[in-house]
Formats: structure tokens, C-alpha cells, sequence
């Protein structure tokens, strides 16, 4: 998802084109075939129908959407280091580099309740 996100919001690719899919399942290691194949499925698609349907119920309304322990909704691409700081509260993590996403924290597992 981290190279998706990069794609669409720090590069403004169009994340709906096949060839930039193709891209970015290669940069992330995948079979592109395979996973060319897959979302094409009824499967995939069902998936991501499900999701939605559970993001509306949860009051949410477009991407990115977040919840920290099911309970701290954070939307938009903005909020990202405001999901970083709930993440670092939840887990009790001591410090971080901003934006690293990288936490050290003094609970094993960090993140065994998100």
C-alpha cells in the first residue's frame, strides 16, 4: 500500500492505469501477471465493495481512511503524521523519526492491538 500511496499522492500517477498497477506490483515484488489476473477476479472486486460498505458504516467517506484500534478514524493523506502520533500513543512507543514510520517501543508486540 506504501508504494500505492506513493504512486497516487506523491507522484499524482494515475493509480487506475493498468500500466501503472503493472508498475508498482513489480516495484513491490509480485508476480504482475498473477496479480494483474486477480484483481480482475470477483473476488478482488468484492473485497474492495466490502470495504467500502464498512468504511461508509464507520462514518468514513474516500481514501486514505485509517482507524487506530478500531476507535481514532484519521482521513486524507494529510493527517498521516497525526496517524503516526496515535500509533506511537497506542503502542506505547517512546520515540520516532517523523514520517519514518519506524517507532521503538517498550510493548511486545508494538502493534499487536491495531
Amino acid at each position: 500500500s506504501a508504494l500505492v500511496f506513493h504512486a497516487y499522492w506523491g507522484l499524482c500517477r494515475d493509480i487506475s492505469s493498468d500500466g501503472v498497477l503493472q508498475d508498482i506490483a513489480a516495484k513491490a515484488g509480485l508476480d504482475v501477471k498473477q496479480f494483474m489476473a486477480y484483481i480482475a477476479t470477483a473476488e478482488a472486486k468484492k473485497a474492495i465493495s466490502d470495504n467500502t460498505d464498512e468504511l461508509i458504516q464507520r462514518g468514513g467517506y474516500g481514501s486514505p481512511t485509517f482507524f487506530v484500534n478500531r476507535l481514532h478514524m484519521y482521513f486524507g493523506n494529510d493527517r498521516l503524521l497525526l496517524l503516526e502520533r496515535r500509533i506511537m500513543l497506542e503502542t506505547g512507543a517512546t520515540h520516532a523519526q517523523v514520517g519514518s514510520g519506524r517507532f521503538v517501543s517498550c510493548l511486545e508486540p508494538p502493534l499487536s492491538n491495531l
